[in-house]
Order: structure tokens, then sequence, then C-alpha cells
């Protein structure tokens, strides 16, 4: 007797029955020995849709595959491309972007065997193609798959998938801050669950709207939205993990720490259950940044031990598998198409030889040599380059690692944490608060950006206005500071090198602000020129001169180093920016040295 494994999903569906009793269900149909492939796998996929709702994505995508392996060598087609977008969805979500590629690749090969406008619904796997376009922040691509995806789903009369699409894309527009599309769609979504009664739906229509909210800094709205998709989530008994990671970070921002601490540690005992590494690593950080801005350093000394173990976990596990994957696959092609082209050269010298039997046997020897010669030539080439670009990436490492200690000195955490002691005991609550806030964003910032090879002109730039309020602060207001950016640049799109302008910044108020004694200024240029930006650094101090006279040796030595360092990071981008580099004095109408000006241009 043969089994009809979607009949019995579709009776499960209808019983709604909890995922729990669901399964037992589905063991006890995996255990017989009647069924076929086809059968067992989707058997097998629907008990991972169950697991995938409840949190567990990582049981679930193992699954998946064990599905995936059942029919992977019949023409199920149209099974197969289910089951591989649902793997692919799973693989954007957990940061594995060469797997996702690999599985939409799969994907694409097998729509091309069947007529897709009359037998298949490729929505889902170009909402898939948006996700991972939308991770990797390329928002116009993502858009553009998101509006084939509404075509599709419209032509089919599938108005349930057509407004997930619609929440999708109004997360997008809350990245993107079009916060009124992002309502429109959103709001759209909300009326249409409530009216089909989709409650999952309807939760999420909510989450979306309290991140609306959020953004535009209405938190009492924003909070009744995130408050309702619990609600909703409890009373279907669905994971609310989720919810609570955003109910925790939004309350941190509007420094109620206590509820933060509350909805966070709620959301990592959820996401404990599903065994989440990547979501339990980032809850940790959160809780360790909340106890910081608590002030109880017991606990954030708890939470940095378990976000320092789940940090080694990945990287051992997760990243450096992505990585030597990729790196294995790109050598393994390059020796392919190397072995092709030397078999190809190889047969077409062989038929030569075969007209020309007498002349090959005088030469043979000669051409083997020269084939040998080039495959040694080519080789050694290869291994030169993969030398250059192992020690260029070393090279740009520690770099990174001392521009980093350079920038938080011991010494200037030790001044800034003390200007907040003495502001905290003058019972100056709200500015303390304020440099507290300041102070934190900039020491994650430098922690996030130093692990990053480029980062946007945005982030620099906010990362700089932290950074110069910081120490603005620790000198009572001795000085002021302007950042000018030319219109023509889109802040967002533009990469440079993480904390690449600072060391400079550092060296202005150090060496040349800090000895004057009132009205200091740094004024901070950048322009748009034709092949990328020119960046002038300039203030108003007492000038290198006289700074010569002021610092003490080892001062001198670390502003050398920090100019030596910023000259190795040019060099290395190899982009000849360093012919743009230039250090020189700021005269007044008399020609008396009024200050120092910083210019050097960044190339696209």
């Amino acid at each position: 007797m043969i089994i009809n494994s979607q009949s019995i999903i579709d009776t499960l569906k209808i019983k709604k029955l909890s995922p729990k009793k669901a399964n037992v269900i589905i063991n006890k149909e995996l255990v017989k020995t009647e069924l076929n492939s086809k059968s067992r796998a989707i058997l097998i996929a629907y008990k991972a849709d169950l697991l995938k709702d409840q949190g567990n994505i990582y049981t679930a995508l193992e699954l998946y595959k064990q599905s995936y392996k059942l029919v992977d060598n019949t023409n199920y087609l149209m099974l197969k491309i289910q089951l591989l977008n649902k793997i692919s969805d799973i693989n954007i979500l957990l940061y594995n972007y060469s797997e996702a590629i690999d599985d939409l690749t799969k994907i694409e090969k097998l729509i091309d065997k069947i007529n897709v406008t009359k037998k298949f619904n490729s929505s889902s796997y170009v909402v898939n193609m948006a996700q991972m376009f939308f991770k990797i922040g390329e928002f116009e691509k993502s858009k553009k798959y998101y509006h084939q995806s509404f075509k599709i789903a419209k032509n089919n009369k599938d108005s349930l998938k057509l407004n997930k699409h619609y929440l999708d894309l109004s997360a997008l527009f809350i990245k993107t801050k079009h916060l009124d599309s992002a309502v429109f769609y959103s709001s759209k979504v909300l009326n249409f669950s409530k009216s089909i009664k989709n409650y999952k739906l309807q939760s999420q229509a909510h989450l979306i709207m309290g991140n609306i909210y959020e953004n535009k800094d209405d938190f009492i709205l924003a909070e009744k939205q995130y408050k309702k998709a619990i609600e909703i989530l409890n009373s279907i008994g669905s994971n609310t993990a989720s919810v609570y990671k955003k109910m925790g970070n939004f309350y941190k921002r509007v420094y109620l720490y206590d509820f933060a601490d509350e909805s966070l540690k709620t959301a990592v005992g959820e996401f404990t259950k599903s065994s989440n590494i990547i979501e339990l690593q980032e809850l940790y950080h959160n809780l360790l940044e909340n106890s910081i801005l608590q002030k109880r350093p017991f606990k954030a000394n708890i939470y940095l031990k378990k976000y320092d173990s789940l940090t080694r976990i990945l990287n051992n596990e997760s990243h450096a598998k992505n990585r030597a994957y990729i790196n294995e696959r790109y050598n393994i092609q390059q020796a392919e198409i190397k072995y092709l082209n030397d078999r190809n050269t190889l047969l077409k010298k062989q038929r030569e030889l075969i007209i020309q039997k007498k002349i090959a046997k005088k030469n043979k020897w000669i051409y083997f040599i020269i084939i040998m010669l080039l495959m040694v030539s080519f080789l050694g080439a290869y291994l030169y380059y993969r030398y250059k670009k192992v020690n260029i990436e070393k090279t740009n490492i520690q770099l990174k690692n001392t521009v980093l200690r350079l920038q938080m000195n011991p010494h200037f955490i030790f001044n800034s944490l003390t200007a907040i002691q003495n502001s905290i005991l003058k019972n100056d609550q709200l500015k303390s608060a304020e440099l507290i806030a300041v102070f934190s964003k900039l020491i994650r910032q430098n922690l996030e950006f130093s692990n990053k090879k480029h980062i946007s002109l945005k982030d620099e730039i906010d990362m700089l206005t932290n950074y110069l309020k910081t120490q603005k602060f620790r000198f009572n207001n001795l000085f002021d500071f302007s950042i000018n950016i030319d219109d023509k640049i889109d802040i967002e799109t533009v990469k440079i090198p993480p904390m690449l302008l600072q060391p400079f910044i550092e060296n202005s108020i150090e060496h040349g602000l800090k000895h004057r004694e009132s009205d200091g200024l740094v004024i901070i240029n950048i322009k748009k020129i034709s092949k990328g930006i020119s960046i002038c650094i300039e203030d108003n101090g007492v000038g290198r001169e006289v700074a010569k006279l002021n610092n003490k040796n080892d001062d001198d030595e670390n502003k050398i180093h920090a100019i030596k360092i910023f000259k190795e990071r040019l060099k290395n981008r190899q982009k000849k920016e360093m012919q743009g580099f230039v250090i020189s004095d700021v005269l007044d109408d008399c020609n008396n040295i009024r200050g120092t000006k910083i210019e050097f241009n960044l190339l696209d």
C-alpha cells in the first residue's frame, strides 16, 4: 500500500495540532517500510518546517538536507526546487552566502528544465535572491527581486505569499529610512492578516510596525506594537525570542535598562532551546552593553565570558569553514581550468605529431620541455601571487591592530572615564548620560570596525563625531569642530578603510589645540574629485614647530609612528594615493603659523 504523505500533512494542518504532537505522528509514519523516497522526503521536510517555526533552524537545516538527498537523483524537479529554496533560505539567515549561492544556482538549472510560467511558482526563489542581496547591503537589487516576486504572486493569485513579500519589503524600507513606504505596506499586511485570522503573519506585522514607530521616535506606540506581537505569539504557542530581543534593544535605547535586561534574558532562554549560536552571541553582546550602562561589573564580566566563548565557537567552526570552503572551491576551479587548457594543448600537439611524424620525433622532447616550463611558470606565478596576497593581508591585520591600540590607548580611556566621573560627581545627570552613551558607542564602534576591511564613509564620520565629542568634553570645551561633506558624495556607498582619519584628529588635539587657552577649532572637509574623494583636516593649533618643543620625545615618536602606519595603509591599497599626501603649516597674512593642515586623496 502506497502512503500519501501530502494527505497526512494536510490532515495535521486541518487538526491544528501542536508541533510536538505533529512530530510524534510524523515519526510513526517515517518508520513504515512501505514509504517511497518522495513521501519520506516530504514528511521529513514538514518536520523541518515545524522546527524552523519554533526557531530551531540548525536542526531544520540538517533535516532539509536529509530530505533533499532522498530525491537528489530522481526526476521530482518541483520537490527538489522547493527543498533547495528552504535550504537557501536558512543559509541566508545564517550568513552562509557561499552555500546559499550554490543552492540558488542549482535552482536556476532546475527551473530551466521545466516550464516555469505554467508549472512552477518561482516567487520563493526570487524572494531568497532578494533576501540575500538585502543581507549584503545591495538594497536596489533586493528591491528589484521583491517587485518580481509581487508579479509572480499576483499572477498565481496567492494573496498570502504576496503579503509575506510585502512584509519583507517593509523591512527593506525601514533599513533605507523610507518609513512612509514601510508604513503603507505593513498596514496592508496587518489588515489582510486580521481578515484571514493568520495570527503568525499578524504578529510579524506588529513587529515591523513597532520597528517603524521606533525609528520615528514614537516610543509609546513602538512598545505597544511589540507587546501586541508577543501577546499573539504566546496565544498560539509560537517562539517569541526575536520579539523579546527587539524589545530588549528598544528598552536599552530609551534608557530603561532593567526592562532591557529582563527582555534580553527572556530572548536568551528562547534561543538557547533552538541552539541558535549567532543570535545568542548578539544577545550576550547586548546584555554586556546593558550591564556596563547599569554599572554592574560582575554581571558584565559574566556576559563577556559567554560572548567570548560563543565568538570562539563561531570563528573556529562557521567562519573558518566558510572561508576555507570558498578558497578551496576557487583553487579547485582554477586548477581544473588550468588542467583542461594544458590537456587541450597536448591533444593539439599530438594531432600535429601524427601528421608530421618525422618532424615530431626530432622535436618531441623540445615540446615536452616547453610544456613543463610553462607549467612551472604558471605554478611559480600562482605561488608568488598567493604569497604576496597573504603577506599583504597579514600586514593589513597588523596595521589595523596597531591603529586600534593607538586609538584606544589607556591614557585616552582613563582620561575619558575621569571626565565622566567628574560630571557624575557634579550631579549633572543629563550631561553624564549623554557622554556615557557617546563613549560606549565609540568603544563598540572601535571593536566592531577593527575586524572590517572597509566601512562606509557614514560610519567613519559617525565614529569621528563620537571621538571628537568625547575629547571636547574631556578638555572642557577647549575647542570646537566642523565636518563638511560635499553634497555630491553618497556617504552610505563610499567605502574607506576603518579608523583612517582618527590619528590625525588626535594629533591636532594632543599636539596643537591642547596648548591653546581657548577657541580651538578642527575642520574636516571632504570633497568629491573625479576618481574618488579628497580629505582635508585643518586645525588652528600652535603649529608643528612649537608642538615639538612642548611635547616629550615619546609623544613625538607616537605621532611619527601614527603617520608611518597611515602611509603603510595607503601603500597597501596599491592605488598610488601617497602622491597626494601632504602635511603643511597654515599661515596668516603676515606669514605667521596659525595651525596645521593634512591633505590626501582616497581613490575608487
